[in-house]
């Protein structure tokens, strides 16, 4: 149960540094972007609507990559049941996106995209991954 825990947990970690990783360099494709103040919920409701569909894109990337990362991570230390357990990353993987979705707006290709991409993302890459698995 404890290894289980931990292989979800290491999925999740994977996966969201992968997703800040390709985040963080959204500002550096599109130079010149609004500052985006998440205390400020008007002012940030403003800011994204005015974000062109390119940085949207590059997050949905990040997001495709980053469930895939999570899968990697799942398949190769998954000692059972590895699609189980990136199912229950997916999930929460979603559920984060659902939460964001109702923090701030997006377009309505992302909220569609986001609720369809982590499942099948991490479970193609915990299936990758299980294929590299020694033994």
């Amino acid at each position: 149960m404890l290894r289980s825990v931990l292989v979800v947990l290491a999925g999740l970690v994977a996966g969201m540094l992968v997703v800040m990783a390709i985040e963080s360099a959204i500002p550096l494709a599109f130079p010149g972007l609004p500052p985006i103040d998440p205390t400020d919920y008007a002012g940030a409701v403003a800011a994204m609507a005015r974000l062109p569909g390119g940085v949207f894109a590059m997050l949905m990337a990040g997001w495709v990559c980053g469930s895939l990362a999570a899968g990697l991570v799942v398949g190769r230390l998954a000692t059972h049941k590895p699609g189980w357990h990136a199912l229950v990353v997916g999930a929460v993987q979603t559920a984060g996106a659902i939460v964001n979705f109702q923090m701030l707006p997006h377009p309505t290709w992302v909220i569609a995209g986001g609720l369809v991409v982590f499942v099948p993302m991490v479970l193609v890459g915990a299936t990758i991954g299980r294929r590299g698995r020694p033994g």
